[in-house]
């Protein structure tokens, strides 16, 4: 049984792992392509957020075919987007997996092991997707539905927390992967306290990453007559966003780059922990 000793050595192993350009790079450019969207397309965005704001209403019908485009195009470059970060997860996940306890390999032939193996997370992903949606339908019930939907949304990311790994370290399928996540989960009651100091972690993490965005709230702040405004209204952000839009742009850059080293912390540490156990098990077994 793993200590927290362990936890700890864990944690640490994965924060020294984080720590490289090309792995951290991964999830820029990932972000890249929707960055770039929005920067090229960003006055015309503009206006249509503009537009939501006033209305309150996303009035579709209304709008052009240019302006539809548009908007396809936001969510196209948004789902790509989401793709690449999924595959980079694995890719990971493989490299991770690969220097702790097969042999060292780089980023790159990661990526072309975990081609493969994409399609089922990709499914099991669509299947946690399609199980959330599911779950947002307790909404309809008065009371109980705002109390449960949090609660079950909780024990759901915590049952299925791992199944990115099961499906890469054990080979599994999709489903297989999802089915092995919950027998994890609920075999080692260290793994409750292992995801509460990961999820710690990666809020103290975001806070770091995010400064750059934090700064410009807080130019935000000194710039809007009326600051209580704020909560209520998206039309201040997008001013000041027009005003100071090389800033903007370059902060929003400069977060993209430093989240990433979120990501890799968040999935290497997952990966060592679950291959740690699983080859304990193995051990003791043997």
């Amino acid at each position: 049984m793993q200590k927290y000793a362990d936890v700890v050595k864990i944690l640490k192993e994965a924060f020294s792992y984080s720590l490289s350009f090309e792995r951290i790079t991964l999830f820029f450019v990932a972000a890249l392509p929707l960055i770039a969207y929005v920067t090229v397309f960003f006055q015309p965005l503009s206006q249509i957020l503009t537009i939501y704001e006033k209305a309150k209403d996303f009035p579709l019908d209304q709008f052009n075919t240019n302006v539809k485009l548009l908007i396809l195009g936001l969510f196209l470059f948004s789902a790509l987007a989401v793709l690449l970060q999924l595959y980079f997860k694995a890719a990971i996940t493989r490299n991770c997996y690969a220097n702790k306890h097969l042999k060292k390999e780089s980023i790159y032939k990661s990526l072309a092991i975990v081609f493969k193996s994409f399609t089922d997370i990709l499914l099991a992903t669509i299947a946690l997707m399609a199980l959330s949606a599911l779950l947002g339908l307790l909404e309809i019930v008065p009371s109980i539905g705002d109390v449960l939907i949090p609660i079950l949304a909780m024990i759901l990311t915590i049952l299925f927390f791992f199944y990115i790994q099961a499906i890469i370290v054990n080979n599994h399928s999709w489903l297989a992967g999802l089915r092995a996540s919950i027998d994890f989960v609920r075999e080692k009651w260290m793994t409750l306290l292992f995801v509460i100091s990961l999820f710690v972690l990666d809020i103290i993490l975001v806070f770091i990453t995010t400064l750059p965005l934090i700064i410009l709230f807080l130019m935000l702040l000194g710039a809007v007559p009326n600051p209580a405004t704020l909560g209520e209204d998206i039309l201040p952000y997008i001013e000041f966003a027009k005003a100071n839009f090389t800033i903007t742009f370059i902060a929003i850059l400069i977060t993209a780059f430093l989240t990433g080293f979120v990501y890799v912390f968040q999935e290497s540490s997952k990966t060592l922990y679950y291959s740690s156990a699983i080859n304990h098990k193995k051990r003791k077994r043997g």
